[in-house]
This record gives structure tokens, C-alpha cells and sequence, in this order.
């Protein structure tokens, strides 16, 4: 009987090779820095994001805080009111100002 060869798994476990990209976006990246969203609002352009064709298992956003911080992200999920980002961080809707795919 002949065997068949062994099967590649990779481990998830493994955090040696994770890589964690952070950038810090130009004034220009959003918009309109100044504009808050209402939650429903947010919630809404978060909800399409995760609706669009684009969307196979992570999407790469723009992220404007309510601190006036922005940077870029891949959310891969939105769970209880955060979103799930492919570096295992929780980001609080509460804390976001604006959202825009990149």
C-alpha cells in the first residue's frame, strides 16, 4: 500500500513570526479630521466594511481615535462592541472617530 505524504500544518501558536504593522497616517488619509461620527453611523460604515465584496478574512482600515490619533489596522472581526484586529488588539468603538478602508 502506498503512503501518502505527510500533510503541512502550520503553528498558530507560533508567535515568533507575527508581524505587527503600525503607520501613522498624514492629516490627509481621513477625510475630515474635525468629523465624528454618531455611534449609529459608525456602526453602520463598520458593518459594510465587513459586508463588501472586498471582504474575504481581513481588510486593511484607517483608524481616526477620538484622541486624534490615526493610524492603519487589519480588523479581521467586530465582537461586543470591538473590533478585532489581526494582532490580537481589541479597539473600542467607543474610542473611534472615523473609519475608511484603505
Amino acid at each position: 500500500m502506498n503512503k501518502l505524504p505527510k500533510i503541512y500544518k502550520n503553528n498558530i501558536n507560533d508567535l515568533k513570526n507575527k508581524v505587527q504593522n503600525q503607520y501613522i497616517l498624514s492629516d490627509n488619509s481621513l477625510k475630515d479630521s474635525n468629523k465624528k461620527l454618531s455611534k449609529k453611523d459608525l456602526i453602520k460604515k463598520i458593518n459594510d466594511i465587513f459586508n463588501s465584496n472586498d471582504y474575504i478574512y481581513g481588510v486593511y482600515v484607517n483608524i481616526m481615535y477620538k484622541n486624534k490619533e490615526k493610524n492603519v489596522k487589519k480588523i479581521i472581526g467586530y465582537v461586543n462592541n470591538n473590533l478585532l484586529t489581526i494582532d490580537d488588539e481589541k479597539i473600542n468603538i467607543d474610542s473611534i472617530c472615523d473609519i475608511e478602508v484603505k
